[in-house]
């Protein structure tokens, strides 16, 4: 009898010092930011509207998404897009701050990505905005 009571305990401790780290990689993933090439459907009652944007997503929008708890409302931040003439734009200038929210339920792919698409893509592919950004981002790193 005495056995079984220690096992329940020493289980019970195993169980609760695995829930004390998840807690603590999840805070650690809750304050990061991933750049993100995310596609959302957003469903109306008469349309459908497709969003294609690289942008940041908190990690904790990115764990919510790869476990499928996909409920409520994100930030994508420091939007990147393709524009009409198929160069890479910063969705943000003097009226745009270049943040968009979505419903977590309305997205249908997510890529994460190693760093920003402004130094991925040639500056060929980039339009102005974007090679601005890039110029911008070279000095500050030079200063």
């Amino acid at each position: 009898m005495k056995l079984k009571g220690l096992f329940c305990i020493a289980v019970s401790l195993l169980f609760i010092s695995c829930n004390l780290k998840q807690e603590k990689i999840s805070t650690d993933q809750k304050t990061s930011k991933e750049w993100v090439y995310i596609n959302v459907d957003s469903r109306m009652a008469t349309d459908t509207t497709n969003y294609f944007y690289y942008g940041q997503v908190s990690g904790e929008t990115l764990l919510k998404l790869k476990s499928n708890r996909a409920k409520g409302m994100f930030s994508l931040e420091n939007i990147r897009h393709f524009n009409t003439n198929d160069l890479l734009e910063v969705y943000e200038d003097m009226d745009y701050k270049g943040e968009k929210l979505f419903r977590l339920e309305d997205v249908t792919r997510v890529d994460v990505l190693k760093k920003d698409p402004v130094l991925i893509f040639d500056s060929v592919e980039s339009a102005k905005s974007a090679k601005i950004f890039l110029k911008q981002k070279q000095k500050s790193h030079l200063e």
